[in-house]
């Protein structure tokens, strides 16, 4: 019984870790997307 209340935590530990790596993924896309589109109009 013990093992698996230590195994949700860890479970909803994973997803919070997830969550917060989407976020950071995210805020890196949107930096990339705004160094490509800078390029882009750079070249034209």
């Amino acid at each position: 019984m013990r093992k698996r209340k230590k195994s949700s935590s860890a479970k909803l530990g994973c997803k919070s870790n997830m969550a917060l790596n989407f976020g950071r993924w995210a805020l890196r896309d949107k930096a990339a997307q705004r160094q490509l589109a800078l390029r882009y109009i750079g070249i034209q």
